[in-house]
């Protein structure tokens, strides 16, 4: 549809210095164009097959076109009198939309995948404490539905709620057996976007908030609440500079995964606190070839008692990246990381190097893939051997596909070594492997499924059974949903998941049942 934005007056003539095309994750891409000054009144209009950008004013000298990225096709550039026509060519059902922030226009093109309703996967943290996350490879999505929100001067609000009543098995806090419980969620969530004028920059931030009423009996933590919030900053400098920065904050008792996504936290539970703040640089030295560092800092506290401890990680990347074609990257990165000692756990101290091949490929809505290989060398000297080393590979993939208009595919798996509170072992190895498929069925209705499996793997003989502790972790499900535009949709799903522990005590069988209702503008996955 055409949209056109008026800004303040402006130099008559500003120069357009620079053009770069950007992905905005599946099937979303981005032009963003800098201007020496306010460009002032900026419009675009469908023409055919090509969305036209007109730029008031003349190009730099030796202003190059970048190559594109799905879902455009093709970019070209002609001058006129006293303007510019930026003609990009992309599919006539794919929708566009224009923001101005400054001296920087961005064009943005491409919608949502194959459902705006989140898959059964998605569900799985909701149903059982400890259920793995979505995504592996990338725990913050970017946002969908960019064109949507409540202006508040430069702030743009997407305000939510999703109200859920679940009935399922939760493993009881103190035997790890589990137990039924029913109880109401009240979820509400508030998402805003702020547009920069310094440095072409954008910040981001959502609160969500987990209000939980029992409706039965049950103790006080299943009860608790929630609490999520999450920030971040993009700026570009230079054209040739980009800068992020983000931050997550958690609180809460029934998220386990956000204190060990491994998964050997599952019972005896305490409430936690949650800190991951990370940022990230990347230079193009080339049109194709570029340079990145990146330091992570995340730390956990779990109140005790509870069957786990807080720890704190560090990390620090850095490598090149290089363009091999058209949404399709590879990179080489040295990793650094280290678990200090904790208070109550010094085992867990350790250091850790790994050499990382990372790829990814986006083909729009067809396919995307990202995928990581890492050789990773990691010590503990606190622990006994041979708990004391770790060398091998972790890796992490994910794989989204549509089989056709009406079907969608997702596989992932992974391996990692992560912190553990098990006796005196100061890591555990986890292997996981998931697929989830989600059909498009008559009257709007979607139908997704998926299952998943986990393979815990301990290096020192337990004390109850003389030898090293193994859990395998098989779950499934199956839900189905139906959006009413935009603005809302309805759920309901089903989950069974059974754990095998070589501990005594620790085998489980969950069975659980949620029904969702959602309102309001939510992010591609807020309605989890």
């Amino acid at each position: 549809m055409p949209a056109l934005l008026f800004a303040a007056a402006a130099p008559l003539n500003p120069e357009v210095l620079a053009i770069r095309v950007l992905p905005e994750g599946e099937g979303r891409a981005s032009i963003k164009v800098f201007t020496a000054a306010d460009p002032g009144p900026v419009a675009a209009r469908r023409e055919g097959d090509e969305v036209v950008l007109v730029l008031p004013g003349d190009a730099a000298e030796g202003l190059d076109l970048p190559e594109v990225v799905p879902p455009l096709e093709g970019l070209r550039l002609v001058p006129e009198e006293g303007r510019l026509l930026l003609r990009a060519r992309i599919a006539p059902e794919v929708p566009f939309e224009v923001e101005v922030h400054g001296a920087v226009v961005t064009l943005l093109v491409g919608e949502r995948g194959l459902s705006e309703l989140a898959t059964s996967a998605e569900l799985y943290p909701k149903l059982f404490p400890g259920a793995p996350a979505a995504d592996p490879v990338d725990a913050g999505a970017e946002e969908a539905g960019k064109d949507e929100g409540v202006w508040v001067g430069r702030i743009r609000l997407r305000p939510g709620i999703v109200l859920s009543y679940v009935d399922a098995d939760v493993e009881e806090f103190g035997t790890g057996q589990p137990e039924r419980e029913q109880y109401f969620e009240v979820q509400p969530t508030l998402g805003a976007n702020l547009g920069l004028d310094l440095l072409g920059g954008r910040v981001r931030a959502s609160y969500e908030p987990r209000f939980r009423s029992l409706g039965g009996g049950g103790g006080s933590e299943l009860g608790s609440t929630s609490h999520f919030v999450e920030a971040a900053v993009d700026l570009t400098v230079g054209q040739r500079l980009d800068l992020d920065a983000r931050y997550h904050f958690s609180t809460g008792v029934l998220e386990t995964t956000e204190v060990d996504p491994g998964r050997e936290y599952f019972f005896f539970l305490g409430r936690y606190t949650h800190h991951d703040t990370g940022v990230e640089a990347r230079f193009d030295l080339t049109p194709r070839l570029q340079v990145q560092a990146g330091a992570d800092w995340n730390r956990v506290d779990v109140d005790q008692p509870a069957s786990f401890v807080g720890y704190g990680q560090d990390r620090f990347r850095a490598g090149l990246g290089y363009e091999t074609s058209p949404g399709s990257r590879i990179a080489l990165l040295y990793e650094r990381s280290r678990v200090p000692p904790a208070p109550d756990r010094p085992v867990i101290e350790g250091d850790a190097e790994s050499a990382v091949l990372a790829l990814q490929v986006d083909r729009g809505p067809a396919l995307s893939a990202r995928a990581e290989v890492a050789y990773r060398a990691q010590d503990n000297p606190r622990a006994e051997a041979p708990g004391q080393r770790f060398r091998g590979l972790n890796y992490a993939a994910l794989l989204r596909r549509a089989l056709g208009p009406a079907l969608g595919l997702d596989v992932a798996a992974g391996r990692s070594t992560n912190v553990s509170s098990f006796e005196e072992n100061a890591y555990y190895v986890s292997d996981s492997v998931r697929a989830s498929l989600t059909v498009s069925l008559p009257g709007e209705l979607a139908l997704s499924g998926g299952v998943g499996w986990i393979w815990n793997r301990y290096a020192l003989p337990a004390a109850a059974t003389g030898a090293p502790r193994t859990d395998d972790v098989f779950g499934w499900t199956v839900g189905v949903g139906r959006p009413f535009g935009r603005l809302a949709f309805v759920r309901a799903d089903y989950r069974r998941e059974r754990r095998d522990s070589s501990i005594p005590g620790l085998d489980t069988v969950n069975h659980g049942f949620v029904a969702q209702v959602g309102i309001g503008l939510f992010v591609e996955r807020t309605a989890r």
